[in-house]
């Protein structure tokens, strides 16, 4: 006769009681997470953004010619910006940026509020800013400094004061100095710090 003892292992309960506490612990951590994913994006965005925008007006510079950056949402993804420091060049390329991140200007009596689906900055062979076109709308020829704002079109979700808080938060600035050419990043303290 077999002895029956107890066996190892563990019950369907105990199997239960386990993943539900991993999926508790998992949702928490996804919650803690999601403002920093956010931020990240818009961080990268603008930090790619800033790039192209740079690569165009050296590009000019260095050959001396007339070079068009550009930036416009994808055809494929409408949740998606795609940058190109060379438009109209044989080198034509685009650069995705992150998805869920917009791209809004202040330029030609524009607000920040206002959707946009392109933005062309054409470089002098100087360096500085020629033109700018939002929209396939008329040139700005004489923009001044105008800003390039970046943010999420994530949904945040809370108070509403709160959930503005954050948004702002969250936005990124890319300054562009028509006369100079000159090119800088801000985050939205410093950008309200200018006066704006």
């Amino acid at each position: 006769m077999r002895r029956s003892g107890p066996r190892g292992g563990f019950t369907l309960v105990e199997l239960l009681a386990t993943i539900g506490i991993m999926v508790f612990v998992l949702s928490i951590t996804i919650i803690a997470f999601a403002p920093a994913l956010r931020t990240a994006g818009v961080k990268d965005g603008a930090r790619r953004l800033r790039v192209a925008i740079e690569m165009a007006r050296i590009r000019a510079i260095q050959q001396r010619r007339h070079v068009r950056f550009e930036a416009a949402l994808d055809n494929e993804n409408p949740e998606q910006w795609v940058v190109s420091p060379n438009a109209g060049d044989r080198s034509y390329q685009w650069e995705a940026l992150p998805e869920f991140v917009a791209v809004r200007t202040d330029v030609g009596g524009r607000s920040f509020s206002d959707e946009i689906s392109s933005l062309s900055v054409t470089f002098a062979p100087d360096g500085s800013v020629e033109s700018v076109v939002v929209d396939e709308g008329a040139p700005e020829d004489d923009p001044g400094i105008f800003y390039i704002r970046l943010e999420t079109t994530r949904q945040i979700t809370g108070p509403a004061d709160e959930v503005e808080a954050e948004r702002e938060a969250l936005y990124r600035y890319v300054e562009v100095n028509a006369m100079t050419g000159s090119i800088r990043s801000l985050n939205h303290q410093e950008y309200a710090d200018l006066g704006n």
